[in-house]
């Protein structure tokens, strides 16, 4: 098997190098579950080791050689790629994904599009991993096209969430020379638009079309996923990973990642999911600030996301060294009420607990309940042992299962948290 390279996949990471999904991925719905991305573009290894667990077959629309290139297969490691030890792992990794590819023509763009949007529903993904070119300064994104346009206007006003790159042309699209066509003020697709980086660097990478039409941006370099080979090869096509996926290419699957990540948190919390225009913002108010160059959104951070959200959330404090005392703190709204549960262990696969989500604990060795205080926080302290041994050593995790007073949902579970002693 390959390597591990999570560790060099620094778009996961905590703001502001990051979005923050291995934080994200501790709250229930974060991982893609029930979600459907389907792909725009082309270029599957679709058998690869590392996304065959959720790729494997699943071509729609226009039918083609099976994985020609390795573009798309890029594009799903950061996506999907699988949670194990080896290779990459996916920002939303149990996201079911479709593919639909243009066979490599421009003409077939807008077939595929459309094949992509009637595959999918509410609440799930369309990425469109294409650029277009016209009379217009170009490549430019490919909703300037009038049809594409509708195409995607109506799938979104239907509530799928549409994710589309604005392509590497290093265009202004305020731009008069594009008829006022990524003028939200003219029309409004509903996609958010998604410019590149330069890597873990916040400015506008050189290459990314930029304006007031985009709305978030990902790392436009130096990106490690699946694919390629200049990083690994294992001999073959099925076994290649690479460190240098770039461009707007890049940047929009971990845009996207985020964005799938956010809403199925929300969906999990509160019953229902984001309606797309709702997401959009939440992205574009939440992120991380862009640094110089032309507009291209700030880029997504998930932490700050969930707090501005208002989700039960659970956070770990105070004197962690033996002997010293454990703070476990629950934020979420005053009258809720909750069970706190302390485990040693993680599921290797959680265990789904309707209505309140997925609980990542395992056995459960001791509990406390309680309601969340009139301050909106509530704090529990426990004695750590006075054993010398503990120092360094994560001895064990918590998760809150909150039942709502009022609003939006039955409850849900928290996030999970480990105690690690210093």
């Amino acid at each position: 098997p390959a390597p591990n390279y999570e560790s060099r996949q620094g778009y996961r990471r905590a703001a502001p190098l990051g979005v923050d999904a291995d934080y994200g991925q501790t709250f229930s719905g974060s991982r893609g579950e029930s979600t459907v991305i389907a792909d725009v573009e082309t270029g599957w290894t679709h058998d690869h080791e590392d996304i065959r667990h959720k790729a494997l077959n699943q071509f729609i629309g226009l039918n083609g050689a099976p994985y020609p290139w390795d573009h798309g297969t890029a594009v799903f490691g950061e996506l999907i790629g699988e949670d194990n030890d080896s290779g990459v792992k996916g920002i939303v990794h149990q996201a079911d994904v479709l593919m639909s590819s243009h066979l490599g023509s421009v003409s077939n763009i807008p077939t595929a599009i459309a094949n992509a949007a009637n595959a999918v529903g509410p609440g799930d993904v369309v990425v469109l991993e294409v650029q277009c070119y016209s009379s217009a300064p170009s490549p430019h994104p490919c909703e300037y096209d009038p049809a594409i346009f509708a195409t995607v206007q109506t799938a979104t006003a239907a509530g799928t969430h549409v994710f589309a790159a604005a392509g590497n042309g290093g265009n202004n699209l305020d731009s008069a020379a594009y008829g006022g066509l990524f003028d939200r003020n003219v029309r409004d697709s509903g996609a958010v638009m998604c410019g590149a980086s330069d890597g873990s660097s916040l400015n506008t990478a050189y290459f990314s079309n930029y304006g007031t039409r985009l709305d978030a941006h990902g790392w436009g370099f130096d990106v490690t996923t699946t694919g390629y080979g200049d990083l690994y090869s294992g001999g073959s096509v099925q076994t290649e990973y690479t460190d240098g996926f770039s461009r707007t290419s890049s940047a929009t699957p971990i845009v996207t990642g985020a964005g799938v990540m956010l809403n199925g948190i929300v969906r999990e919390a509160q019953g229902s999911g984001l309606t797309p225009l709702q997401l959009r913002d939440l992205l574009t108010q939440t992120g991380t600030p862009q640094g110089s160059g032309g507009m291209i959104g700030p880029r997504p951070d998930v932490r700050a996301a969930i707090a501005a959200l208002g989700l039960p959330e659970l956070s770990v404090g105070g004197s962690l060294v033996p002997g010293g005392n454990v703070e476990i703190t629950l934020s979420g709204s005053a009258g809720d009420t909750f069970q706190l549960g302390y485990s040693a262990t993680l599921l290797a696969s959680p265990t789904y607990l309707p209505p309140f989500g997925y609980r990542y604990l395992g056995a459960l060795r001791s509990t406390a309940t309680g309601a969340i205080g009139a301050g909106g926080t509530t704090t529990l302290s426990y004695p750590i042992p006075n054993n010398s041994g503990l120092s360094g050593k994560t001895i064990g995790y918590v998760q809150a299962a909150v039942r709502y007073s009022s609003g939006s949902g039955t409850g849900t579970l928290t996030n999970y948290v480990p105690i690690t002693i210093n």
